[in-house]
């Protein structure tokens, strides 16, 4: 996936001169970067989850708080699960889980899958360029 996100960039770039950065190609064209993408995909896969709409197998690996004595439980935020290995950390109940604990509070609480999805991308491709702007002073 990432080699044909590279391919994609590269064919994007190939007409730009040399000072022109790839990232002024994602902001013009409304692209998430290879790592929001990512991201948008665990999700996407995390919604249904959240509202019931996944298959049951799904359900036991993302999961809510059940208690509301801590900070976390009482934003919303998934329960991501303590794993001591790298190759534990990269699977989709940690992955997913921590993607979707970054998301504000108004994206969580849109109930409707399509409305989550766009509303959701449209925050992140404003975070991407926010970045932007602000690494560029």
């Amino acid at each position: 996936m990432s080699i044909l996100y590279c391919l994609f960039i590269h064919f994007c770039y190939q007409n730009m001169s040399k000072r022109y950065h790839h990232c002024h190609i994602l902001s013009k064209y409304n692209f998430l970067s290879f790592a929001n993408f990512v991201d948008f995909q665990y999700v996407k896969l995390v919604f249904p989850c959240l509202y019931g709409l996944a298959p049951q197998p799904l359900f036991k690996y993302v999961q809510k708080p059940q208690s509301r004595s801590t900070r976390a439980a009482s934003s919303g935020n998934c329960k991501v699960p303590f794993c001591k290995t790298s190759f534990a950390q990269s699977t989709f109940s940690v992955k997913g889980a921590k993607s979707s604990n970054t998301l504000p509070d108004h994206l969580e609480s849109i109930a409707d899958f399509h409305i989550f999805k766009k509303a959701t991308k449209f925050w992140l491709v404003q975070q991407q360029i926010l970045y932007v702007l602000m690494s560029s002073f």
